[in-house]
């Protein structure tokens, strides 16, 4: 069953548009004792590119180049549709490799470089389809709303935004029987 979850903060993420950051975990990782959360001593390599994880052929690199199942991706659909992707084929490579640890349910009008995020429901990309996409490879992580759209009179902390887009995936979701 897929899981959706409201964080209150931003996880920090290790993709820049300015390099490609290769995080080489060593094959005697080590278990966490709460769980089996891996633990590992990276070995970074960083190398000069501008564009190299911005699509599917960027992400694919990565997860070639560091053969290994603690590799994967906090996949942002909003990301892979301004960069024009398909994102149902992004979900089908990725999903089918295991390769998605975590999933930003985000929508966008438009491509890089004009582009406007939107809600869900709203956006150029077909959600309902990128869902089904998600539960086809078999996908029973996190779905995540992301960028939270302000509404008049909320709150800082956006809420009113926040519990439109968990409703709204919720909806998707039993209206999918997923």
């Amino acid at each position: 069953m897929l899981r959706i979850v409201q964080v209150s903060m931003r996880l920090p993420v290790l993709v820049g548009l300015a390099a490609m950051l290769v995080v080489s975990c060593s094959d005697d990782s080590k278990k966490s004792a709460d769980g089996g959360v891996p633990i590992t001593e990276p070995t970074l390599e960083v190398t000069y590119d501008p564009m190299v994880l911005t699509g599917l052929a960027g992400f694919r690199r990565l997860i070639e180049l560091v053969p290994s199942p603690y590799n994967g991706l906090l996949l942002c659909l909003g990301c892979m549709q301004e960069r024009g992707e398909d994102v149902p084929e992004v979900i089908r490579f990725f999903g089918e490799r295991n390769k998605i640890f975590y999933v930003h349910f985000r929508n966008v009008v438009g491509t890089v470089p004009r582009y406007d995020e939107v809600f869900p429901n709203q956006g150029d990309g077909d959600m309902v389809v990128n869902l089904k996409t998600l539960h086809a490879v078999g996908y029973e992580q996190y779905v995540v709303p992301d960028h939270h759209i302000g509404l008049v009179d909320d709150s800082e902390w956006m809420h009113c935004s926040r519990a439109w887009q968990v409703g709204y995936i919720r909806g998707l979701m039993q209206a999918l029987q997923i």
